[in-house]
């Protein structure tokens, strides 16, 4: 990413150590995590704001019925056109 928009802030949510990152997250323009996180995270990162998700590779969250996509939910909300 930082080849192509180098402008962009990111922060990368990983590791065990992640939560600590997380007061940073409203300093950044972009946060990528994996979709197993967000499952374990669910009840800080719905407390979050977050202006655009984009969900990659969504068999990930193809069953409805499945943590990951339980915790996809909240941000996987319709786009709306005009």
């Amino acid at each position: 990413m930082r080849k192509f928009t180098p402008e962009l802030k990111t922060l990368v949510l990983e590791g065990a150590d992640r939560a600590a990152r997380f007061n940073s997250i409203a300093g950044v323009d972009m946060v990528v995590t994996s979709y197993a996180l967000p499952a374990t995270d669910i009840d800080t990162l719905r407390e979050i704001h977050f202006s655009t998700a984009v969900l990659d590779e969504a068999q990930h969250i193809k069953n409805p019925e499945t943590q990951n996509a339980q915790a996809a939910a909240p941000f996987a909300q319709p786009i709306a056109s005009c």
